[in-house]
């Protein structure tokens, strides 16, 4: 049995949709207010039901699928009269969402065993741990053990190497440290920042891991993955009864070979890369393999944060579509009311 985890608002909205356009059937049973509601796809309609909720504790690929898609592993060396050698290095694995998903934070800091913290500036939320024993006691032993798997990965070895072989041996207090450090900040994320570059002008970057492209290692990385870079989008043409949905997949182009694997890997959709930008896009958007491929995959390995409510009218929207129901005055404009409140019209 196939599902996807549901708030209670998302499902009341549903059903209030539902209400109004009663073609599509769904059976509500005993909706609580609290616990998630979980959906169950068949070939003619869409069944609802309570069940108790998705366990607390993050699976190791989610963790993992969404570091690749919104982590960071940041080594930060400023000039300091705080220590003698007038330089401070701070290492730091961090994330940075909308203040929407701030949810999935609290729920990534639970799995790190409650180190690090979760603090919120204007419409962000940044999960922080920048504890040099707890990076070293619990962020590495998890991407060690369940590896990246897009070229931050790179950058991922490098910030290991500067904790173990520099900072837990407290080398960064030396200004031959610094130096080593700097060596390793240089071939990460953007390189170096231009006063770093004037005060060690000597210092020779470090040659930046090679990373070969491997493939999806758990349907869990991918849920994670999608959680961050995945989008689900529905699309109407002006008068006209024409609606397209699709989900697009967003990654940097270094990663093209990992996103043109998500073709095989869902068995359906294509990879777009347009010209003169530095993203490319795995994008689906035929009806019949967003049906059979895309939504039963989202039910059994389970995405999390706001994107569950955009999935979940991607879903209904979808099967409006299956019945045909976009092809009438009344079903096209229930398709738009949907539509409406979907991503950046989300309230």
């Amino acid at each position: 049995m196939y599902t996807v985890g549901l708030d209670v608002a998302t499902a009341n909205r549903g059903l209030a949709i539902l209400d109004l356009f009663p073609s599509l059937v769904i059976k509500p049973r005993n909706i609580k207010k609290s616990g998630t509601i979980l959906y169950h796809p068949t070939r003619r309609y869409l069944q609802s039901t309570v069940v108790p909720s998705l366990p607390s504790r993050l699976d190791p690929f989610f963790v993992t699928g969404f570091t690749d898609a919104e982590g960071s592993f940041i080594l930060s060396i400023n000039k300091s009269t705080r220590y003698k050698v007038g330089w401070s290095v701070v290492a730091c694995y961090q994330i940075v969402l909308n203040i929407k998903d701030v949810d999935i934070l609290y729920r990534i800091q639970e799995y790190f065993e409650g180190v690090g913290s979760v603090t919120i500036s204007k419409d962000r939320a940044i999960y922080m741990v920048n504890g040099h024993s707890d990076l070293i006691k619990v962020i590495l032993p998890h991407f060690d053990a369940v590896p990246l798997i897009t070229k931050k990965q790179a950058d991922y070895i490098l910030f290991r190497k500067a904790l173990l072989d520099f900072i837990q041996d407290k080398k960064h207090l030396t200004l031959k440290g610094v130096e080593g450090l700097v060596a390793i900040r240089a071939s990460m994320n953007l390189g170096l920042k231009e006063n770093l570059k004037k005060a060690f002008s000597s210092v020779v970057p470090l040659a930046r891991p090679i990373i070969i492209s491997r493939s999806v290692p758990h349907g869990m990385w991918m849920a994670g993955f999608v959680s961050g870079e995945g989008s689900f989008f529905v699309h109407a043409r002006p008068n006209t009864t024409k609606i397209t949905i699709f989900i697009k997949i967003t990654q940097h182009k270094r990663d093209l070979e990992l996103l043109k694997s998500f073709v095989e890997y869902f068995g359906c959709g294509r990879v777009y890369e347009p010209q003169n930008e530095e993203v490319s896009y795995y994008i689906c958007e035929k009806l019949s393999d967003i049906l059979d491929n895309i939504i039963p995959y989202f039910y059994k390995y389970p995405i999390q944060g706001v994107k569950v409510q955009n999935l979940a009218d991607f879903v209904l929207i979808a099967n409006l579509m299956k019945d045909k129901a976009h092809l009438t005055e009344e079903g096209y404009k229930k398709i738009l009311s949907i539509k409406e409140g979907m991503n950046r019209g989300r309230k």
